[in-house]
């Protein structure tokens, strides 16, 4: 009698995770994060121009939907529904990003890289 009590939930035990993993998104972006190089540099102080430890945030409609702080690479990665989103550097309203805005496609994780400061390079 008991086995036919535990094969109910068995069954309700697996099918919740099989849910969980259909309900995540498996699109997003990564890339590498990049800063203008101050225009002297001081040794013992990286002057490569990574951004490392940034936070980027997605918006969508007004909304912040995900976060993504870089590595000590400059890299970073975020899973998000296909869809285009608005990007800025939390903490810091001033700073320019490249792009500011960027469409997930469905279906992968696609490559954009970002650059920020005082020197923006044309597009």
């Amino acid at each position: 009698m008991r086995r036919f009590l535990l094969l109910p939930a068995l069954a309700a035990a697996i099918a919740v995770p099989a849910a969980t993993t259909a309900a995540t998104p498996r699109s997003g972006l990564r890339g590498t994060v990049r800063t203008s190089a101050p225009p002297v540099c001081l040794q013992d102080l990286p002057c490569d121009g990574l951004a490392r430890g940034v936070t980027l945030v997605f918006s969508r409609r007004s909304r912040v939907v995900a976060r993504a702080t870089t590595r000590d690479d400059g890299t970073y990665r975020v899973l998000l529904r296909p869809a285009r989103y608005h990007v800025r550097i939390a903490g810091n309203g001033d700073t320019q990003l490249r792009p500011s805005a960027v469409a997930v496609p469905t279906g992968r994780v696609a490559r954009v890289d970002f650059f920020f400061g005082t020197r923006i390079p044309a597009p």
